[in-house]
């Protein structure tokens, strides 16, 4: 059986390359493969092949989704390469190109290994098999994934634990498989280009270059090595440059076909496992509601003004009027529906939102004490907006990511956090000193652990910091110096610059820890007081703190779901719960201290009014 086209499907090609695609086409192509292309084109046409917007890649820190991402990404990675790669044949890739892809369609089985890094994550490395429709994706930790696009099978192994479970591959699934092809079916005459030859393991191979590759996130020139013997791919890298993903895939060791052992594609369960469940089941897709119905609660009589998303920074501008977070994905959630995270704003009276931007990876946010323009943290760069609109102002690149960042009293400089992870047994940190309005470096202060935390005291002379094990350190910000020590990994000034507040934690019996705030003197570096709560949990964890505009008040956001508040004179404690169901990232008291804003991981961003005696509580030197 071959394949005719008109002359009329070659228009948009040059002579020569027309000519030889055609010459490709023509060639006799088995019965197998014809039906292989009807099945999979009948399947993604009933799958969603619309262009998406491209999404940030976020990977959860407490679950198994980041190991089973990998084996979603590898699947797509089979689709795009093996079976979609023919697709540049029509686009102007060169008779060179339109070789190797012939040789590609031509392949029964290949085998090779795939690595990926996103952000700052260590590299997972995957060993793929794929033969025809069935493909088997074995994952780092001892899982294992098979599927069968033919059947909309999936089958998932825990060769650890024993489990099994099976799937269908649903439409959600499928758009793994499908996204990826419809790039390329959107690429254009020149995406493919032969760009020379480069030496591989000792071998000569042809190099070509594919543009605007996008892969699950993605996006950048991918480049891909021909073996000049066997006229196979033996190397494929996507690399993607930008500052706010920095994710980068490899396909290496090709093995091209290869007689695999009986049964490496079976979905029958193995003897000896059991029924379990391995990756989460996905729910039902329902429409996703517009961000007017999201974020416009009556304010007044349910106090929650988000519930989509995690607030985990919360901002209040200098009127009290209005509160801008950066929402981003609960922790604990799937890696494959993870967005971009974003910058939104809110009217606290109506609960309207009054814009919202995208800004990729973004984790750390700071206002200027003026209260007119926030710092983004994305990626290795730091972007400035206007804090009324939301509009980029200016974007520095930095040379890591910032884990947080904080503006001087008098907004000359920004301070950023500084965490390189890979420096020395512990890593090494610091704090790094910019001109907010140029993004030049002024100065720099380094540390012997990577820095998680910074912030200014009130009058300029301190900047502190911390990692994620502590001790809080307090430089002086002109010379570099060190100043001050104290245990604990967050803290906050007090509004009259004498005293600080630090997280810390104490043993309770032989198990439990018990979450407290630490109250020193800033001019003697002595301990004043420790505020508790009254009961102490496996999961008490202090995650912020914030001392009230008048600063009698002190507020710290717990990881397991409450809120407590401190009188700062008395150590008394005066709230403490909450109507969170998951761990509060952050709580804030508006500037004129009638309410606390409370950010959590149940994706609720709560406005909670504090009680007439409390609203007053003045600053009592403890």
């Amino acid at each position: 059986m071959t394949r005719t086209r008109s002359p009329q499907d070659f228009e948009h090609l040059d002579s020569p390359l027309a000519a030889a695609v055609e010459a490709v086409l023509a060639e006799p192509i088995s019965e197998a493969s014809v039906r292989r292309v009807r099945e999979r084109a009948g399947l993604l046409s009933r799958s969603t092949v619309a262009s998406t917007p491209r999404q940030s890649m976020r990977w959860p820190v407490r679950s198994l989704s980041r190991t089973i991402a990998g084996g979603l990404i590898a699947v797509a990675a089979v689709a795009a390469l093996v079976f979609g790669i023919s697709l540049f044949l029509d686009r102007g890739a060169g008779s060179a190109f339109a070789q190797v892809v012939e040789k590609v369609n031509a392949a029964e089985t290949v085998r090779f290994t795939m690595t990926w890094r996103a952000g700052r994550d260590p590299e997972q490395q995957t060993r793929i098999y794929v033969a025809g429709d069935q493909i088997r994706v074995e994952i780092e930790g001892g899982l294992i994934q098979i599927s069968d696009i033919s059947e909309k099978r999936v089958l998932y192994l825990d060769a650890q634990r024993q489990l099994s479970q099976e799937m269908p591959m649903d439409s959600h699934r499928m758009e793994y498989l499908a996204n990826p092809v419809n790039q390329l079916r959107q690429a254009k005459s020149d995406d493919a280009e032969a760009i020379g030859e480069e030496a591989l393991d000792g071998i000569r191979c042809s190099v070509f270059r594919l543009r605007n590759f996008q892969l699950l996130g993605a996006t950048g020139d991918m480049l891909m090595w021909v073996d000049p013997n066997s006229g196979l791919p033996v190397r494929f890298v996507i690399h993607d440059p930008r500052v706010s993903d920095k994710m980068e895939v490899r396909f290496e060791d090709f093995v091209w076909n290869e007689t695999f052992e009986p049964g490496l594609f079976s979905l029958n369960v193995p003897d000896g496992f059991q029924s379990g469940e391995i990756v989460a089941v996905p729910k039902p897709e329902q429409p996703t509601p517009d961000k007017a119905t999201l974020d416009a609660p009556n304010v007044a009589s349910d106090g929650i003004l988000s519930r989509d998303r995690v607030p985990s920074r919360i901002i209040w501008s200098k009127d009290g009027t209005a509160i801008t977070a950066l929402m981003r994905e609960p922790e604990s959630g799937n890696a494959a529906s993870y967005r971009q995270n974003e910058l939104r704003q809110w009217d606290v009276a109506t609960g309207k939102l009054r814009w919202s931007e995208d800004v990729a990876g973004g984790g750390a946010v700071a206002a200027s004490i003026d209260g007119r323009s926030l710092a983004v943290a994305t990626g290795e760069a730091v972007q400035l907006r206007d804090a009324a609109t939301g509009a980029m102002i200016r974007e520095w690149q930095t040379d890591q990511f910032p884990p947080d960042l904080a503006f001087s009293p008098d907004g000359v400089l920004l301070a950023l956090a500084v965490a390189d992870w890979h420096a020395g047994a512990e890593g090494s940190g610091g704090v790094e000193f910019r001109n907010v309005r140029h993004g030049t470096i002024v100065r720099t202060i380094e540390d012997d652990r990577p820095t998680t935390f910074v912030a200014w005291s009130p009058d300029g002379k301190f900047v502190a910091s911390s990692s994620n094990s502590g001790p809080i350190r307090l430089w002086n910000p002109t010379t570099g110096e060190l100043a001050r020590a104290f245990p604990g990994t967050k803290c906050a000034f007090s509004p009259d610059g004498r005293t600080i507040a630090c997280t810390s934690m104490e043993t309770v019996g032989d198990k439990e820890l018990l979450a407290k705030a630490d109250l020193y003197d800033l001019q003697t570096a002595s301990l004043v007081r420790s505020l508790a709560s009254e009961r102490a949990t496996p999961t008490s964890w202090l995650l912020s703190l914030a001392f009230s505009p008048q600063g009698g008040l002190l507020a710290a956001a717990n990881w397991d779901g409450t809120v407590t508040v401190w009188d700062v004179g008395s150590g008394a404690l005066k709230l403490s719960g909450g109507d969170h169901t998951g761990g509060v990232h952050t709580a804030r008291f508006s500037p004129d201290g009638s309410m606390l804003a409370t950010g959590s991981e149940d994706k609720t961003l709560r406005l909670t009014k504090l009680p007439a005696e409390l609203r007053t509580t003045t600053s009592s030197a403890p």
